[in-house]
Parts: structure tokens; sequence; C-alpha cells
């Protein structure tokens, strides 16, 4: 059975230390301590400070312990209420060999600190106030941002910017829901302070700012874990030429003989600030061969879980060659309707427009099928050389449609998860506002509801074993 967070345990007022940089080898590192003793146990490491330190001083000189030199060091001091944690601190860097950060560690550890825990730094200063749940959170997705654009989502958190959105959604919510218990509470004097259709306008609102933080839910996502674009289409398209251009690197084998993939190969590149995951895939065809089979299980699992789907196709062969063998396979058929049902998700791509002109196979299309022509322009294909790079730059903008509205979006699901559940019982209280008889306790449930968990999100009402979980994905040292 969970319980709900009730603020400090005992341990909290342990003095604690960690390595705030990398382990390993480098030029220095650095170690923190926190807590009410951290003054008194440096100076017992650090002979050279002063009795009265200055907050954000710098101050140089050896680190002895036993009557033994450990290094030389320069030491930052950060009072209560001034420092990450809001606790007294005390930050020292010495140089990065692993035998003296962990000699200064076992020292520290000896005089009365304890080791800190995953994410415990953060987790102080959450529990201090200084920062909300949602910064917190900020902090560990900085850290782990994999591109330019992950990192200025992560940013937006720990500067405060959603959690200002969300303490706008709950004041709100606070002003709605006092109005309405104070005409409950006057209900018998048959007092009527606001009418129904101005809590409906005030709930609106509140509906508004709520879907546009979760609309674009999706789009977070992609930005924060990466955009995951797989490359489709018949042999010997230049599949596997194009996911070599894209990474920029020979990673896949590329041949005039069909089949040459055969298992899925899985590459990153950047573009304007955004990871790119790449997928290319086997070549969708009849085979007898029990691996080329097994390549294909996996092409249709790649395209169920990528964002983008490249349908590459030969500018040099037939339309029959390059879409009716799905009608003479029961899989390639499956794939072509799965492909279709992708409108958003998917890219027509005409690859060999260096050996055949997109106006000659666009003319040769119309002759074959004026309908079939028209349909295929209503594509928007993007015609390219997978072998020289013509019209790479023009493919690669079809990543960016996804992603445009991702930096201000909600992206993480236990957000998402409470905000759309705040967004049901918005509903439901709205429902209740339009009836002809209309019950205020009701609609006061379904406000509270929605005030918990806007709360729930910001860390002002949760549980233990939801701070355990969200904690336990800091490293050491954080």
């Amino acid at each position: 059975m969970t319980t709900i967070f009730e603020g400090p345990r005992s341990q909290d007022q342990d003095t604690i230390c960690a390595l705030i940089t990398p382990y390993g080898v480098s030029g220095v590192a650095g170690i923190r301590v926190s807590g009410a003793k951290s003054w008194y146990i440096s100076k017992k490491l650090c002979p050279f400070l002063k009795e009265q330190p200055r907050s954000h001083q710098a101050y140089f000189g050896h680190l002895k312990y036993q009557e033994k030199d450990i290094d030389e060091a320069l030491v930052l001091f950060f009072e209560k209420g001034r420092s990450f944690t809001s606790e007294e601190t005390v930050e020292i860097f010495c140089h990065g060999s692993p035998v003296i950060y962990k000699e200064v560690l076992t020292a520290l550890q000896e005089m009365g600190c304890r080791a800190a825990e995953k994410g415990e730094f953060t987790y102080r200063a959450f529990l201090s106030g200084r920062i909300d749940l949602v910064q917190a959170e900020g902090v560990l997705h900085l850290i782990e941002a994999n591109s330019v654009n992950a990192k200025r989502q992560a940013l937006r958190y720990l500067k405060g910017e959603f959690s200002e959105e969300l303490k706008g959604i709950k004041n709100k919510t606070q002003e709605l829901l006092a109005h309405i218990e104070a005409e409950i509470d006057f209900s018998e004097e048959d007092l009527q302070l606001f009418k129904s259709n101005e809590y409906l306008e005030q709930t609106n609102q509140i509906q508004e700012t709520i879907e546009s933080l979760v609309k674009n839910y999706k789009q977070g996502r992609q930005v924060r874990e990466g955009l995951k674009v797989g490359i489709f289409g018949p042999p010997n398209s230049g599949k596997s030429t194009l996911f070599n251009q894209l990474l920029k690197e020979d990673r896949a084998i590329t041949s005039k003989q069909a089949g040459t993939t055969r298992d899925r190969l899985e590459g990153d590149f950047f573009f304007q600030g955004n990871k790119i995951s790449v997928v290319d895939t086997a070549g969708l065809r009849e085979t007898q061969d029990l691996i080329e089979k097994e390549g294909l299980k996996k092409t249709f699992q790649t395209f169920q879980t990528s964002d983008i789907c490249l349908y590459v196709v030969d500018a040099t062969k037939s339309f029959s060659e390059n879409f009716e063998p799905f009608s003479k396979s029961d899989n390639k058929k499956k794939f072509l309707e799965l492909l279709l049902q992708k409108k958003e998700e998917r890219v027509l791509v005409i690859n060999k427009v260096d050996l055949k002109s997109k106006e000659d196979f666009l003319s040769d299309l119309e002759r074959f099928s004026p309908d079939i022509s028209n349909q295929i322009k209503k594509e928007n294909p993007c015609f390219i050389s997978a072998q020289t790079g013509e019209g790479l730059e023009q493919l690669k903008s079809f990543f960016l449609k996804p992603l445009e509205r991702g930096v201000s979006a909600v992206y993480l699901p236990r957000h998402y998860d409470h905000l759309t559940q705040a967004r049901r019982h918005l509903q439901k209280g709205q429902a209740l506002l339009r009836e002809k008889t209309i019950n205020l306790e009701f609609v006061a449930f379904e406000l509270k509801e929605v005030l918990k968990n806007i709360q729930r999100v910001l860390g002002e009402e949760i549980n233990v074993d939801v701070l355990d979980q969200i904690f336990s994905q800091f490293c050491i040292g954080k």
C-alpha cells in the first residue's frame, strides 16, 4: 500500500557527500557535501578554511586527513538557503584521479558524512521547496538530453515555465471552487453568487489551457526520445543507399543483387537540433529464404513503431514493378493497407532521379494511368537521388513537421496522465453545469479532482512510491 508523502524522513537530516563529476580519470573531480554539518566536517579535511566563511567564496589549499596530505584543492562554501539543495553546502574540487577522489570521499564518510543516494541532492532541493517536482524532473532530463531541442525542452521545465502554467490552472480552479463552495454555503439563504453560464465560461478557460498542454504530447515525446524514421520499399529501390546518406557513413551493404538487407539496421543523426533515429529494413518481396523471411517480420515490427515511414521506389522502374507485386502477396497487401493508414506519417520517396528525371517519371506515370498519376501527386512525393544526395535536404524537412510543437509540449507520461485525468473531471463538471437542475456539490467534487491531479504533477500531493520511482532514475551525485 502506498502512502502519501509527508515530508522529511530521519535520514534527510544526515550530512551527505558524493562525487558530482563523472567517475573515471579527468582533469578535475568535484565532490559535494550537503547538510547541517557540511562546514564542520569539511574543515577537518581542509585546515585552510576560515572559521567564519563567506558564502560563494572560493578557498585554496591542501587537503589533509590524519596528518597525511591528500591533494591540493579549490573549495567553495554555500551558506544555508543559497545552495542547490538549500542546505549548508561545501564543494571540493581536486585533481581527477580516482585514487584521490576516493580517498577524499572515504575521509568525509569516516568523519561523519553519509554517501548520498541516487538523486538525493535534487531530492533535498525539492524537499526544501527550492524547486517543485516538475523542475526536479527537468534536472534529470537536462542531464540526459541527447539533442539541442531536448535540452531546450528540459530547460523549460527546470526554469519553471511549465510549472507556472500548471500553477495558473491550479489558481483558476481554486478560485472557481471557492465561489462554488461559497454558493453552496449560502444556498439556504437563497442567494446566487454566480450564474451557471459564468461557471461554464471559467471552466472553458481552464479546459483550453489543459488542452494546449496535452495536445502535442506525441511530438513532445519525439523531441525527448528522438524521431524514429523507418525506410521501406521493394528490393533495389535504394533504401540502404539512402540510409548511408542520412548517416553520412557506410553502415549498410549496397548491391544490385536483391535481398542484400535481411535484418534491420539502425543509426542516429542530428538535424536542426533534433535527434533522428533511422531504421533500414529488408526489401518487400516474396522469398523462400528463411533468414529473409525473418527480416520481413522485423520490417513489419519497425513499421508499427516508426514515427515517419519513408516508402522508397525506383524512378527507373515501372509502376507495376514498384507497386503491383503487393496484390500478389498477403503480407505485401497487408503492408500497403497499413501504409495507407499512416496519412500524416508517410512520405513517398521517388529515388534515382540521377538516372531518370522527375519530369520523365511523371510523364510515364501519366501515360500509364492519369488516375494513379493524380493520386501519386497528391502524396506530395519527394524526388531524390540517394546516390548523389540530390533532394536530401527537402526530404529531411519532412522530419521537422512532427517536432515543430514538441519543445513546448508535455512529454512525460506522468504529467500527461494527470492532465488528461484533470481534463476528464473538468468535462464531467461542465456536463453537470449544463443540466437543468444543477447539483453544485457534485460540481465541487469534480473540481477538487482537477485540483488534486494538478497538485500531483507539481509534487504538492504525491505518494512515496512515485517519488522513489522518479528519483531512482537519477545518478549518484545529482
